[in-house]
């Protein structure tokens, strides 16, 4: 009955067009789509030839050279719908027509063949939560851009998020058991593979690189920390720790954070505190106030751009949403977590002092610093 009234409370989500504006900022932002073919390598989980890696390259455009344009937020139709089925029976009502008629104002990509590597600015790598699309973190991820000037690269890899639309218009679900964290190994590999392949494109090997995730993510970014030393440091969105990192002999050296939502930290999530001992570079841990898990991502500032939470609709609607996103504000949410993934890298690659710089961004009621430690 209770869900039942859910599905009936909010026909006015369905069919309208959803526009999320250009991010604000320093620079303009592009997103272009590609494929990298690891031909080396047998996929584990899905019957493909090969290893198939899908990457959106996020870029930093100027201003005077912003060709705008209009994109679909998951381009792929079959992916968009399967998300709102994914979402309508996770809460209970409906959300026909809102992944499917959402859209980004961006700039127009680059050619195809514009060279990452050798770029004044760094690159990071973006890992998504397990299950999840790289897509559903957009609009955290160009506002990063926009704030900082870096590229990113966010990714999936075959048979980890939940369904994957290819180029070709074939489809796949994952096949893995993610929460316990199988197949890291293979995940590694794939971030070690688009390193070469990007590298290997522009024969340069002086761009800075960082990385983080989210989730399942973050788990992927410490081990491809202690696997790949191309990598500079890197950030573990409220994710646990899996593999490598948990060994008694594991050292990342290099700086590393964890953010964390308001119901994680290091008594409630047992790996923490045993990665936390393994980590001699700098550290970072501070959480994000009033959050949930899903916190760190875009669903935050979809709920509101949606109106799910605008005082018009149900109360019980809100009470569901907020469990699931946290009572934090939707635009407060992604220029909060923007901000602070910023700080780090600029710390991380401009070799700043991370005390004074957190020191100077915190901002009380928003995050909590927790802890930093600085190496001499």
């Amino acid at each position: 009955m209770f869900f039942q009234f859910l599905l009936s409370a909010l026909p006015a989500l369905a069919w309208a067009t959803y526009t999320v504006h250009h991010p604000n900022g320093t620079y303009k932002v592009s997103v272009q789509d590609r494929q990298l073919n690891n031909t080396h390598l047998p996929d584990p989980y899905l019957p493909l030839p090969y290893r198939l890696i899908e990457i959106s390259i996020i870029t930093p455009v100027a201003n005077t050279s912003c060709k705008p344009v209009t994109q679909p937020y998951i381009a792929a139709p079959k992916s968009a719908h399967f998300w709102e089925q994914a979402l309508t029976n996770l809460t209970g009502f409906s959300f026909n027509g809102t992944i499917s008629q959402t859209v980004l104002e961006l700039c127009k990509p680059e050619e195809p063949n514009t060279a990452i590597w050798g770029r004044e600015k760094p690159v990071i790598l973006f890992a998504p939560g397990a299950g999840y699309p790289r897509q559903l973190y957009s609009i955290l991820l160009t506002t990063l851009v926009a704030k900082s000037g870096y590229t990113i690269i966010s990714f999936e890899q075959p048979g980890y998020a939940e369904f994957e639309t290819f180029p070709d218009g074939t489809t796949e679900t994952g096949k893995t058991n993610v929460s316990a964290g199988n197949g890291l190994n293979f995940l590694v590999q794939d971030v070690s593979f688009i390193l070469d392949t990007l590298h290997n494109s522009t024969n340069s090997k002086s761009t800075k690189v960082g990385m983080f995730g989210h989730s399942e993510g973050g788990a992927v970014t410490a081990a491809s920390i202690l696997a790949d030393p191309r990598l500079l440091g890197g950030i573990n969105l409220d994710g646990a720790f899996y593999g490598p990192p948990l060994a008694m002999n594991a050292s990342i050296n290099v700086p590393f954070a964890i953010f964390s939502s308001s119901i994680h930290n290091q008594s409630t999530s047992p790996s923490w505190p045993v990665v936390w001992a393994n980590l001699y570079g700098d550290k970072w841990q501070i959480q994000l106030n009033d959050s949930q898990h899903a916190s760190y991502g875009d669903f935050p500032f979809l709920a509101d751009l949606w109106g799910l939470r605008n005082g018009k609709t149900p109360k019980e609607v809100t009470e569901v949403i907020d469990e699931l996103v946290g009572g934090i504000g939707g635009g407060e949410a992604v220029e909060a977590v923007s901000e602070l993934v910023k700080t780090f890298f600029d710390v991380l690659f401009e070799k700043e002092d991370a005390r004074d710089v957190v020191n100077t961004a915190d901002e009380e009621g928003v995050w909590k610093v927790q802890n930093v430690t600085v190496v001499s």
